[in-house]
């Protein structure tokens, strides 16, 4: 069964945010990070998995997500005008676009697009559960593969970012400001996790860096 969810006939569209996972913290921070997003021309309504990995740390638990991130996407009962799974491999999200009659798009994919846009030179910082193969290939498909500086994995897992613990902001920064070294103008993945003022790493000032770090930030 398709659902008709368009249509909502509201001043703005309502964009329905899903993790795939069953964080009550990630999920949180995604709803602040789609907000920030969206700022006044969209509402944002953001949902996370009932069931499956507490954290995404690899193509498996990716695949136990998307079971729960179609079952709560089909019991949601009011209009909304989009879907955007919030994890950065885009699991489930063909599975959702059979499901639903509105645009569906993973974080990841529209993150590409969106550091095309905004610089010459991107990179993505992850955990160590980022295969840089996969980017590398998703961004030779989109056709942005002289603009990709690479993927600069940390020892970091998904569970992490949960901890609050200040080394986990070091790792992430020691890694950003490599990548800016490599080239980078701008940074996606785990690096939009960070609190706003974290963004730009210390000792980059000049380098081109966007000021807040753009990126949609759930690897």
């Amino acid at each position: 069964m398709r659902y008709d969810t368009g249509g909502s006939h509201m001043d703005k569209p309502i964009i329905l945010v899903v993790n795939p996972n069953t964080s009550e913290t990630m999920t949180v921070a995604i709803d602040r990070i789609a907000w920030e997003a969206a700022g006044t021309s969209a509402n944002i309504v953001t949902r996370r998995s009932l069931q499956g990995p507490h954290t995404i740390e690899g193509p498996l638990d990716a695949a136990l997500g998307v079971a729960g991130m179609l079952e709560v996407v089909g019991a949601y009962p009011y209009s909304f005008d989009a879907v955007v799974v919030a994890c950065f491999g885009d699991p489930g999200v063909e599975a959702l676009r059979l499901l639903v009659d509105v645009p569906v798009i993973g974080i990841g994919a529209a993150s590409f697009t969106q550091a095309a846009f905004l610089s010459q030179r991107f990179a993505i910082v992850t955990p160590s559960v980022g295969t840089p193969e996969r980017y590398a290939a998703v961004t030779a498909a989109m056709g942005v593969t002289n603009q990709f500086v690479g993927t600069y994995q940390t020892p970091l897992a998904v569970a992490d970012f949960e901890s609050g613990d200040p080394a986990v902001i070091d790792t992430l920064v020691f890694h950003a400001q490599q990548a800016v070294k490599g080239g980078a103008e701008c940074l996606q993945g785990a690096w939009r996790l960070l609190p706003r003022q974290h963004r730009r790493p210390r000792g980059t000032a000049g380098a081109g860096l966007h000021p807040e770090g753009r990126g949609t930030g759930i690897p």
